[in-house]
């Protein structure tokens, strides 16, 4: 098509969408997750946390799930599994599983 003329708004959609399933698959192929977010979300609450957020909480409370997957790893590692099969059964990339193996094997 010459430079000079656009597309009907159709094919322009047409295109768009194609474009957007392109790096859609690009994204999800690097390893990137898609989460759905709760509808009427505004971009503000998207980029910054609600202010009665309690971050000390937070990162406890993050400290504790990593330990409680670390033993899980551990008991699971004990079972015979491998860490392949662990990342499926705890639902986590098994990067992360290869990791905390030898984190507790080194500690």
């Amino acid at each position: 098509m010459n430079e000079g003329q656009q597309c009907p708004p159709k094919r322009q959609i047409e295109i768009q969408r194609e474009e957007l399933a392109t790096h859609i698959a690009q994204f999800l192929a690097k390893g990137g997750r898609i989460v759905e977010l709760p509808l009427f979300v505004g971009q503000s609450s998207l980029v910054t946390p609600p202010m009665k957020t309690n971050l000390r909480g937070s990162v406890s409370s993050a400290a504790q799930k990593r330990e409680e997957v670390s033993r899980q790893v551990e008991s699971l590692r004990r079972a015979g599994m491998t860490a392949s099969q662990i990342a499926c059964q705890l639902g986590i990339d098994r990067r992360v599983a290869t990791r905390l193996i030898k984190a507790r094997l080194s500690a």
